[in-house]
């Protein structure tokens, strides 16, 4: 787990979103956290759109093990491209399953 000053080093998120992010790492859901902090469901979706922006991630659990690995990426988007999505190939070099051609 990263420390505070490494969150917000390494993603830079605002003190807010540290906090929001140390909740969802502790095991509360949104609303849970949102509640926490005194803060609006809405107030905390928004928050956590910017950090998965930060963060390069999309999804709660994806945030959490990249807090648990000490923010190593492994997988798909560990080289991460620019808009933090996997590469997808434009040809047609999917290969047909022979159930599937006609």
């Amino acid at each position: 787990m990263l420390s505070e000053h490494q969150l917000k080093s390494a993603f830079g998120l605002t003190a807010s979103e540290i906090l929001l992010t140390l909740r969802l790492f502790a095991g509360d859901t949104l609303r849970e956290a949102a509640q926490t902090l005194g803060i609006s469901y809405e107030t905390a979706r928004t928050k956590l759109k910017f950090i998965f922006q930060k963060t390069r991630t999309r999804r709660q659990t994806e945030l959490v093990l990249l807090l648990a690995r000490g923010g190593a990426r492994t997988g798909p988007l560990a080289s991460g491209s620019a808009a933090g999505k996997p590469q997808r190939s434009r040809g047609r070099e999917r290969a047909k399953s022979p159930s599937l051609q006609r």
